[in-house]
């Protein structure tokens, strides 16, 4: 066994081998952290200027004209979904909490993926898989259906939306690696994006995908070369948290410390007790954790009071139980405690003492 994710997922899961390692550095997400050089760190700085973060509340009607304050200027044809904007606050209690919501709804599919199951009344699930696929998931409400990550390609993401019983409205990031990110040109919906996410995407704009010298194993097969790279633009982006009304159900999205990435979000799907995580449990690129920022991170999880959990490279839908269960292993491990043939706390030892 050994680790599902080259990131540093946070569990050991079954991949058919039993030689469990840590994944050296230069495997993790190769150029997620390269920041563009001379002009062109000043065009993807230009580009998002003009992206300004939504305002109090805003309400998505199909077919309007979109608000430069919310909409970027990249949005494609003309049936987008555009946007109005007011000065009411949803929720005085939540910095820049903002509601959205959507008059109409897009086509039925017709057919369901074997690889995509429902695993709440609101939540469909789509498991991860090789080369470095996470997992996906869809909240479906009554006017609009989120997705939550996008996938790591056009063929990856395409399973996923043709296994939901309704075509995607939007998809919000968790962060901006590659793996979460690159199909989102595949789900043609509106785009929602922290802002050090949105930053990082234009960057990604600029680099030079085919340079296989600076791409790991998982892109070289997720896609092969000659591959075309083609980065979605953000239309919505927020700064801390956002709360989505999907009709019948609320998604909040909201900002976390991880030691994975800067730009780390969680998603709570709050009448059906689920928290999409993505990666925010995941170890840095390195594989290292540190107490200062993991334990905050491990008391807000809990805190939230969901029944179920989705990491983004975790084969199962973890329970309250065994999510308590393993936190406490990470606690443990970080003080020097993790029993020889436990690899999820081997992980977390290994972690800690980065």
């Amino acid at each position: 066994m050994r680790l599902d994710h080259a990131a540093g997922a946070a569990r050991a899961v079954p991949h058919g081998a039993r030689d469990r390692e840590l994944a050296a550095a230069a495997d993790a997400h190769p150029g997620d952290a390269l920041v563009p050089a001379g002009d062109d760190l000043a065009l993807a700085e230009l580009e998002l200027e003009r992206l300004p973060t939504v305002p109090g509340r805003v309400e998505l009607l199909a077919g309007a004209k979109g608000d430069a304050d919310v909409v970027h200027g990249h949005l494609r044809a003309g049936d987008r979904l555009g946007a109005l904007a007011d000065d009411e606050v949803v929720d005085p209690e939540l910095e820049r909490n903002v509601a959205l919501g959507l008059l109409d709804h897009r086509p039925v599919h017709g057919g369901h993926s074997t690889g995509v199951e429902q695993i709440s009344e609101h939540v469909w699930w789509h498991p991860p898989g090789p080369p470095d696929r996470p997992s996906l998931c869809a909240v479906v409400g009554r006017r609009w259906t989120l997705m939550l990550d996008a996938g790591s390609s056009r063929r990856h993401t395409r399973v996923a939306i043709d296994g939901l019983p309704a075509a995607p409205d939007a998809v919000v990031f968790t962060h901006s690696h590659w793996d979460h990110v690159f199909g989102a040109v595949e789900i043609g919906a509106l785009v929602i994006a922290q802002r050090f996410t949105a930053q990082k995407l234009v960057e990604m704009s600029f680099r030079d995908w085919n340079d296989d010298d600076s791409v790991n194993d998982h892109i070289r097969e997720e896609l092969p070369a000659p591959r075309t790279v083609e980065i979605a633009p953000v239309d919505v982006v927020f700064d801390e948290q956002i709360d989505l009304d999907l009709g019948g159900v609320t998604v909040h999205v909201r900002r976390v410390e991880s030691d994975h990435c800067p730009d780390a979000c969680i998603a709570y799907v709050a009448p059906d007790q689920l928290l999409f995580l993505g990666d925010a449990l995941c170890a840095s690129p390195d594989g290292a954790m540190t107490r200062e920022t993991a334990f905050p991170l491990f008391d807000l999880v809990l805190a939230y009071g969901a029944e179920h959990f989705v990491e983004g490279h975790h084969p199962a839908v973890t329970t309250r139980a065994d999510m308590k269960e393993l936190i406490d292993k990470a606690r443990a491990a970080a003080e020097g405690t993790a029993p020889d043939d436990d690899e999820d706390a081997q992980y977390f030892l290994g972690a800690f003492l980065h």
